[in-house]
């Protein structure tokens, strides 16, 4: 498990020259809105577990401004995904990643995992993992590898509204 309780900065990617990663981001072609965060996640993950409060809370605080949040469920069951969201109330909409169940082996053929070894993510799984987007801009996303810090997010957010 890539459980290893350190929080993660934002790291800016420029996707100019990684267009056949964009797939990872089709889930927000159904959002407009100035700021849009994707979250990839999975059930089983400890450092998701504590992450989901997060969260919810960062959807709650920014609803009602021009804010959009996703999350990916990825390497387990649609199932326990399910039961993930539910467990921990969640409001936040989500869909269901490349892998339904958690396989080393067919991990490797994932997009997510090749992309995440082009920005030198190492961890195992990589979960979570956040997208951050302003103004729709595909030419340069935020990636954080791991859990993010409540305040860099949020003045992030702030400094984008």
């Amino acid at each position: 498990m890539d459980s290893n309780n350190k929080y993660a900065s934002i790291e800016w990617v420029d996707l100019k020259n990684k267009k056949s990663f964009l797939t990872l981001l089709k889930p927000l072609k159904k959002i407009r809105s100035k700021i849009q965060i994707l979250s990839y996640l999975s059930e089983w993950c400890p450092d998701c577990t504590n992450q989901i409060t997060s969260l919810n809370k960062l959807h709650d605080d920014y609803k009602k401004y021009d804010i959009k949040m996703m999350i990916v469920m990825d390497y387990s069951k649609k199932k326990k995904s399910e039961e993930f969201i539910k467990k921990n109330e969640v409001s936040i909409p989500f869909s269901y990643g490349e892998l339904f169940k958690k396989d080393e082996l067919l991990r490797l053929d994932t997009t997510f995992y090749k992309f995440r070894k082009t920005i030198n993510d190492n961890r195992k799984w990589g979960v979570p993992f956040h997208f951050l987007l302003c103004d729709s801009q595909i030419s340069k996303i935020g990636t954080i590898k791991g859990k993010f810090k409540e305040k860099e997010i949020k003045n992030y957010i702030l400094k984008n509204l």
